[in-house]
């Protein structure tokens, strides 16, 4: 008997089952091919598998790569998983949608005897940043949220615990990554540069926000 629709579904997931920065950002990836496509205003006890490939499809046309398309699947088999024990008792016709083949790449990466040449050409108040991605392979969020506290100098190891202002990191916990030598100075600078308890702040002291872009930088 339950009349929403996939939109609405998708929204009363978000809103119940969600926390505020994982919500926004799943809306952000549902809103152009679900929440405002049409195939979000249909009613979930008539969508069907076919329903959902018909809009992968356009997906695909659009340019959409797979393994974009299998996110998107995962995300909508967990909105009628999660609606199951609340709002949705019948199937999951999701679980009928085929999986999209994606094909494994081998991406270039900087040898170590490059990775001076690299941070060389960075700019000065991003340098420390860089580094730290480089030796680290933390990720955006880890970075702009690394503290002062996470970082042991004298022991050699950060503690991962948080992404931006999350006490969590988007896997969900804490890690200890060991301190290349070669990352010491760039750390020992970013720490006593930063005027807040956060290793790698903005001009003004305050926390990167999730638009800065350092890729556009490294371009």
């Amino acid at each position: 008997d339950c009349q929403l629709t996939l939109a609405e579904l998708c929204e009363w997931l978000l809103q119940n089952r969600c926390g505020h920065d994982r919500a926004e950002n799943e809306r952000q990836r549902l809103r152009p091919h679900v929440l405002l496509a049409p195939v979000g205003k249909i009613p979930v006890k008539l969508l069907t598998a076919d329903h959902i490939e018909d809009a992968f499809r356009t997906m695909e046309k659009k340019g959409l790569q797979p393994g974009t398309i299998n996110r998107m699947r995962t995300t909508l088999h967990t909105v009628f998983s999660r609606a199951a024990k609340s709002v949705w008792s019948g199937p999951n016709p999701i679980k009928e949608v085929r999986r999209r083949r994606v094909q494994k790449k081998i991406h270039a990466t900087l040898a170590a005897e490059e990775v001076p040449l690299l941070l060389a050409h960075i700019p000065a108040e991003w340098r420390n940043l860089f580094a730290t991605a480089l030796y680290t392979g933390l990720r955006k969020g880890e970075l702009f949220g690394l503290q002062k506290c996470d970082v042991d100098l004298r022991h050699g190891v950060i503690i991962v615990r948080r992404s931006y202002n999350r006490n969590t990191t988007k896997g969900g916990h804490a890690d200890v990554i060991p301190i290349a030598p070669p990352l010491l100075s760039f750390l020992d600078a970013a720490l006593g540069c930063s005027k807040s308890e956060l290793v790698f702040p903005d001009a003004d002291g305050q926390m990167r926000s999730k638009e800065a872009a350092p890729q556009k930088v490294l371009r």
